[in-house]
């Protein structure tokens, strides 16, 4: 299979280019080592890019990926990539579905053999993976929601997601109640979007914790 030339699709300018699998690693002597970093040159060219990504390869699931599937999963890809798309098409398949795929040599599978040979493709990791590409898509739909829900001039509340807030003290233990996992499910999982904040009091020799925003709860 020939590498993908970066300098011939810049050259030809097509209004759309379909780069198949965002996350490899390039060849020694690539412009660019990761294709990401490639599709990121197109784009800042005018070109539109379409390219495909397994939720595993996502930067910040690497450690829960790790607890889930017991493989630490080398090629990853920023989540600035992700959350900078356009659009978000999820290509949904049932676990057993697409074991029976793989099976059959029906679909191309381009995981590394160490992987593999852990058995990657448990049917137990591949509806961890699934729900976790849902959740991924979720929270990238709900922000934007959220904005076209107060664009519109609705000002209740969005319940569209779930929310904890977590009142914290001024006490010395405050970052680690900040940073403590909480509201997960199963394998580091989260549940829902976690908020950090503190009611300013008058407390002598005391400075209360600035309002934090959690990202999530794992």
């Amino acid at each position: 299979m020939k590498e993908f030339d970066l300098d011939a699709a810049l050259a030809r300018r097509p209004s759309l280019l379909l780069v198949d699998d965002i996350r490899p690693h390039q060849v020694p002597g690539s412009r660019h080592p990761k294709r990401w970093q490639d599709i990121d040159e197109l784009l800042a060219a005018g070109i539109d890019v379409w390219t495909t990504l397994n939720i595993q390869h996502l930067e910040s699931l690497n450690d829960v990926i790790l607890k889930i599937t017991k493989v630490r999963v080398r090629e990853t890809v920023p989540d600035t990539v992700f959350d900078k798309a356009d659009e978000i098409v999820l290509v949904d398949f049932p676990p057993d579905e697409l074991l029976k795929r793989l099976a059959q040599g029906r679909s191309t599978c381009r995981t590394p053999r160490p992987v593999r040979s852990h058995n990657f493709f448990r049917p137990q990791n591949l509806t961890a993976l699934r729900e976790l590409a849902f959740r991924r898509a979720a929270e990238r739909i709900d922000p934007r929601a959220h904005g076209a829900h107060a664009g519109a001039g609705d000002r209740r509340p969005w319940a569209a997601g779930e929310r904890i807030l977590a009142c914290i003290g001024p006490t010395r233990s405050r970052p680690r109640l900040c940073a403590r996992p909480s509201a997960r499910r199963p394998h580091g999982r989260a549940l829902a979007r976690r908020h950090c904040g503190a009611a300013r009091g008058e407390h002598r020799g005391r400075r209360p914790c600035a309002p934090r925003r959690g990202d999530e709860a794992r």
